[in-house]
């Protein structure tokens, strides 16, 4: 039968359903998207079959006086008494009914045999089908025409309730038909109606654990079912719909190699993923973080914990983008990289290292700064200072430690490093991570106001970082032109550059690009091809990205014309790729500014 909740309120429901000695109606009650409509249609509908009942349920959505209620009423009851081997016949009659009700009676002879007046309506057509064996229930109340007549609505389901004896159930979201709402109608009428209202309130535990029973058989260290409960008991959602959209994510969620790496953590992962489910359910009740709006004032920004909560809100969910591109992107226009946000979330939230556990400790202490003292916090600046030292820290926390490192300094502090010896190590960890460093000139950052004084190391780090990933990436992909076979770390890198746009993809030098394009088969030579036209889609907004840009496609050109290599079909491919990059340059050249200067120098 389902759960507890369902279990208690289908006994309440059979217990009116065999009372025959009272005409009365009954109301079934919850919030928007509990799993009202899911309990009514595969819970309620076979138990009620069992018991040789037959549910006869009816949308009151946009109904507006009793003549429409008839016509829904009338066509399920047709529907429903055809049977399977009648199909044919109760579609056309109900196409009949429902489009043009005085042909009911002719329906109604050649279907059923029975002779009726030409001009009874739809009313004598309920009259006639309708029987003990059938349980109304009339879903959507709350959604009714605004222009209803509630008085005549209503009357009617009372006259099929009170003189047809016949046993009717609604369906109503809170603080519609009873309570506070929109469509309420009138006192005496309901009072008389409606003899109960049975609450329908789901647990989180049971929603979870009937709704992603089977993600709980997972060869992961990490129970999946488990990080759903408690990310939906953390958001308090109960909400049927939001629950059945967040289990599409986690379809792919399972799919995710991070899930199963033996080298990561279990309890550093379980804390990633909660956070990450958390995010889904908030997106899937249209209740996503959104950029935080700062109080315009004197100019002088005053502290506030919940401001500063809801900038961390939504700087840790801008780390996760595999969220937004999954339920808000064109099908197949992004990539959905759940297990590389995953990994990268971990890496800097919840990793391995000391260095993560020290910035995350201080991320939550100093969250509440005025309530800590010197003794609290000054173990972790000797870890700080510790981690900084040793280069143990990642490119993704480089932001973090600089930031921590300077405020604790600033305040008096000992045991830190110095603003020289800061730099130092950040430029080292840097250096032996081009594509980490990529990622940290990249990275979303916080809108909180960090200061002049680590505004400008950071500011120079990132152009440290620049020249890092840039000879980096450069010096990755002409190591593959070594061999003819590797030439395909190429469209890998591509893929990775392409993040950023083409200001990402022009970091690989164009003569290493067509060396790599004349390497690869038909396939690769597409590849290429398709991602660098796709990348034309995240132009740079400075002037100087777009001159560069430019530059960078007119050199790609010129040496696609100039290359003779290949067989036919693979001249014709650069041709394609030419027509594709002039187009690119076409657009750069309707553009104001300098490019236009740019287009008289290069061609």
């Amino acid at each position: 039968m389902g759960n507890s909740v369902d279990q208690w309120l289908c006994g309440k429901i059979l217990e009116y359903v065999n009372d025959d000695k009272h005409k009365y109606a009954i109301a079934i009650k919850g919030a928007w998207g509990s799993g009202k409509t899911r309990f009514v249609n595969s819970v309620l509908a076979p138990i009620l079959k069992d018991k040789n009942k037959r549910l006869v349920r009816v949308s009151m959505f946009g109904i507006e006086n009793a003549d429409e209620l008839y016509q829904r009423i009338g066509a399920v009851l047709l529907r429903i008494e055809g049977g399977d081997e009648n199909e044919g016949k109760v579609a056309k009659v109900g196409r009949r009914v429902v489009g043009n009700v005085p042909n009911f009676a002719e329906a109604a002879m050649s279907f059923f045999g029975i002779s009726v007046q030409l001009d009874v309506g739809m009313k004598f057509a309920v009259d006639v089908l309708a029987s003990g064996k059938h349980v109304l229930v009339f879903d959507d109340v709350e959604r009714r025409s605004n222009a209803a007549d509630d008085l005549s609505l209503f009357g009617a389901v009372n006259e099929l309730v009170e003189g047809r004896g016949l046993k009717a159930i609604f369906v109503i979201g809170e603080g519609s038909l009873v309570g506070e709402g929109e469509r309420l109608f009138d006192y005496d009428i309901r009072e008389k109606l409606i003899w109960r209202t049975y609450e329908y309130r789901q647990s989180v535990d049971s929603l979870v654990d009937g709704m992603f029973a089977e993600f709980r058989h997972t060869s992961s260290c990490v129970d999946i079912v488990e990080c759903v409960r408690v990310a939906a008991e953390r958001r308090r959602c109960v909400n049927v719909r939001a629950l059945l959209k967040a289990r599409l994510f986690v379809c792919e969620l399972v799919k995710a190699s991070v899930l199963f790496d033996p080298s990561v953590y279990c309890a550093s992962l379980r804390f990633a993923l909660i956070d990450m489910l958390e995010f889904v359910l908030m997106v899937c009740q249209g209740e996503g973080p959104e950029k935080p709006v700062v109080p315009q004032g004197d100019g002088n920004r005053k502290f506030s914990v919940e401001l500063w909560k809801a900038e961390q809100e939504y700087a840790r969910y801008l780390e996760l983008p595999c969220i937004d591109a999954f339920f808000f992107s064109p099908k197949g226009d992004v990539e959905v990289d759940v297990d590389g946000d995953v990994r990268a979330y971990l890496g800097k939230r919840y990793p391995n290292s000391d260095a993560a556990q020290v910035i995350q400790e201080l991320t939550s202490m100093m969250s509440y700064w005025p309530a800590v003292s010197d003794d609290m916090v000054v173990p972790l600046a000797v870890r700080l200072a510790t981690v900084i030292r040793e280069r143990s820290l990642s490119c993704a926390l480089i932001r973090d430690a600089v930031t921590f490192n300077m405020r604790l300094l600033n305040i008096g502090l000992q045991n830190l490093v110095s603003k020289e010896e800061l730099v130092e190590a950040c430029v080292d960890v840097l250096e032996r991570d081009h594509w980490g460093a990529f990622e940290f000139v990249r990275y979303h950052d916080t809108q909180l106001s960090r200061g002049d004084a680590i505004e400008s190391i950071l500011d120079n780090l990132k152009d440290r970082a620049i020249e890092i990933y840039s000879k980096g990436i450069a010096q990755e992909v002409a190591a593959s032109m070594c061999d003819v076979g590797q030439s395909k770390v190429v469209i890998d890198v591509l893929n990775r550059l392409l993040v950023s746009g083409l200001r990402g993809i022009i970091l690989i030098p164009p003569h290493l690009l067509i060396q790599a394009f004349d390497n690869l088969g038909p396939e690769g030579q597409e590849e290429v091809r398709r991602l660098v036209y796709k990348s034309d889609s995240h132009i740079g907004v400075g002037e100087e990205d777009k001159v560069l840009c430019y530059q960078w496609l007119s050199d790609l050109r010129q040496l696609l014309l100039d290359d003779s290599s290949g067989d036919c079909l693979a001249m014709v491919r650069k041709r394609y790729f030419v027509q594709n990059i002039e187009e690119m340059i076409d657009r750069y050249a309707a553009t104001e500014g300098s490019v236009i200067g740019c287009k008289q120098f290069f061609v």
